[in-house]
């Protein structure tokens, strides 16, 4: 680096091959004695040779170096119109209609409720209306009808209720009451025809009676007649879950019927699920192993429990007789003292340490089932020299590891072209109804490397 100390501004160096370019310099004002002050240069070396025979012509900014250098403002402005922006929440009146942050909000219609930000959609509910037009503000009740008085015209999620008072000789004795009735007379009042019946509206939706009696005289009207399951207008009940994690409840309309309200707040998530919701899927797994996933309260799958590897080691049988299954299976990576072809009890060899694995085969159907089981090659892979097992359950110890169902076979009589060892014949294991068998394949050798071979399964009896 070359740095050269100037009175006042200068800008270019004369060299022995030319003029070599300082760039733009800027002047201290003043030195502490008040004399003019400096001005520093700092430039890199650069070759001389580049410049000679350079016009200035040929270089445009030569003469006005500070033009290759857009100012603060500018950079500071360049830096404020990059791409990269933060999405805005949704604004009240809008919402995200489907799910992704980076595209525009959409716009919610009249008779519904947009909260913004990342709330959803929500429908005006029975018995409320959008009173001022617009989606940005929450919905508001009905107008009441009061007694006298009765309503012309239900609302409806864009329009207020309309109530009309009741003509001269008729009146209304309940809120929001459908139609008018003439004015019922007074109990003790006096009538003219004996035995004639006067009504009145009572309760939610109902009526009461009241006879003239023998004496010309109104008698106490009876009890209040309601309709079976009539509700009180205007009663919300509480909110139940429905849907996609969303809520929902029953408004009591004027005619005291339950009317059921939308679903709303539910998740609009792509990969949304119903809350306890349970699927067997392949996701993340190869050779179409499945999974139990779950879907959790917030209606999201949740991971599973359990590993792919741990999955590839469970095999369901079919439902029908004939029914085959295949199964690619890799054993492990430790050793146990291997089983020695035998009948029941099975027998442990003393001396040899083998790969293993021991796999789970379930039976979903209401009956037990007989199953021929037995290892195959797998496609590129060596023919597995195996012995193969059967248990009720899972063998913790060596104790549980003799307890086999029918013994040890390291072959497959009269099958040899399917199997290199299986259990068939005699030895066939059943499975219970909706339970399920473990087997065990390891290694009849004591091979460097675990084998990977296809176990493969054929019921025959249910």
């Amino acid at each position: 680096m070359d740095q050269r100390v100037f009175r006042g501004c200068l800008l270019a160096l004369a060299t022995g091959t030319g003029v070599a370019l300082l760039g733009a310099c800027e002047s201290d004002p003043s030195n502490a004695d008040g004399s003019a002050g400096q001005t520093t240069v700092v430039r890199e070396e650069e070759d001389a040779s580049s410049n000679v025979d350079e016009p200035d012509a040929a270089r445009p900014d030569a003469a006005r170096p500070d033009a290759a250098r857009p100012d603060a403002a500018e950079v500071d402005a360049s830096k404020d119109s990059g791409d990269a922006t933060t999405p805005e929440p949704c604004e009240a009146g809008t919402w995200d209609d489907d799910g992704n942050a980076a595209t525009e909000c959409a716009s919610c219609e009249a008779g519904t409720y947009c909260a913004g930000g990342e709330a959803a959609k929500v429908p005006c509910a029975e018995g409320t209306w959008d009173h001022d037009g617009t989606a940005a503000t929450a919905c508001t009740p009905w107008a009441d009808c009061g007694l006298g008085s009765f309503v012309e015209a239900t609302g409806t999620a864009v329009a207020n209720r309309k109530c009309t008072t009741c003509p001269i000789g008729q009146t209304s004795t309940t809120t929001n009451a459908q139609s008018c009735e003439d004015v019922p007379p007074v109990p003790g009042g006096p009538c003219s025809t004996v035995g004639e019946t006067f009504a009145r509206s009572c309760g939610n939706c109902g009526t009461q009676a009241a006879t003239c009696d023998a004496d010309n005289v109104v008698s106490e009207f009876g009890s209040c007649s309601e309709p079976a399951g009539a509700c009180a207008p205007g009663t919300n009940e509480a909110p139940t879950a429905c849907g996609y994690c969303g809520t929902t409840s029953r408004t009591c309309n004027d005619q005291c019927t339950w009317v059921a309200q939308p679903c709303v707040g539910e998740s609009i998530a792509v990969d949304r699920c119903m809350a306890g919701e349970k699927q067997d899927r392949t996701e993340g797994c190869q050779d179409d192993v499945t999974r139990a996933w779950t879907c959790g309260a917030t209606c999201a799958w949740e991971p599973p429990a359990m590993t792919c590897e741990t999955a590839s080691r469970i095999v369901t049988v079919g439902t029908a007789v004939g029914t085959t299954t295949s199964r690619r299976v890799t054993q492990n990576s430790d050793k146990i003292k291997r089983l020695t072809a035998s009948s029941v009890p099975c027998s442990l060899s003393t001396q040899t340490d083998t790969h293993y694995v021991y796999v789970e085969i379930r039976n979903p159907n209401a009956t037990a089932a007989k199953i021929e089981v037995g290892a195959s090659a797998a496609t590129g892979q060596v023919t597995p020299d195996v012995l193969i097992a059967a248990y009720s359950t899972l063998p913790s110890d060596t104790d549980a590891r003799k307890a086999c169902l029918s013994g040890a076979e390291i072959s497959c009589s009269g099958n040899s072209a399917t199997y290199s060892a299986c259990l068939t014949g005699t030895k066939t294991p059943a499975i219970p109804a909706k339970g399920s068998i473990w087997v065990y394949v390891g290694n009849y050798r004591a091979g460097d490397e675990p084998l990977t071979f296809d176990l493969k399964t054929k019921i025959t009896a249910l």
